[in-house]
């Protein structure tokens, strides 16, 4: 685990995106991470040009995620719902409250909810 502290602290001060996020994009390169998911965007340009780290929006990540495992995305919703209260105890309910961050992944999962629903309104 040191030499991933090593790495990051090489990198930190070489980061050439926004300074108060030097310390997330020298993390992830640190890891070796395939994906950095931020919805900030803007503050991860430009990338070093040896960068292999994705950068994507949330949105984005979980698009692909559903399209490559679904029954994951469902059984995570369905579980977490099971852990929460009304009105927040529902795959529709979590789904409706994250409308606003990630639009095209909550309107993809309601489009195929119904095939992965086995047991009704969960």
């Amino acid at each position: 685990m040191r030499w991933y502290r090593d790495a990051y602290q090489a990198l930190v001060g070489d980061m050439p995106n926004d300074e108060k996020d030097h310390h997330v994009l020298a993390a992830a390169i640190a890891i070796q991470a395939d994906v950095l998911v931020t919805a900030n965007l803007k503050d991860f340009k430009p990338l070093p040009d040896d960068c292999e780290v994705e950068i994507q929006h949330p949105d984005e990540f979980l698009c692909a995620v559903l399209e490559n495992s679904p029954m994951e995305i469902f059984d995570t919703l369905k579980d977490l719902a099971s852990r929460r209260h009304a009105p927040m105890n529902s795959t529709p309910a979590i789904l409706n409250a994250l409308h606003k961050t990630v639009p095209n992944f909550v309107m993809q999962a309601f489009d195929i909810f119904p095939r992965y629903d086995k047991d009704g309104p969960s």
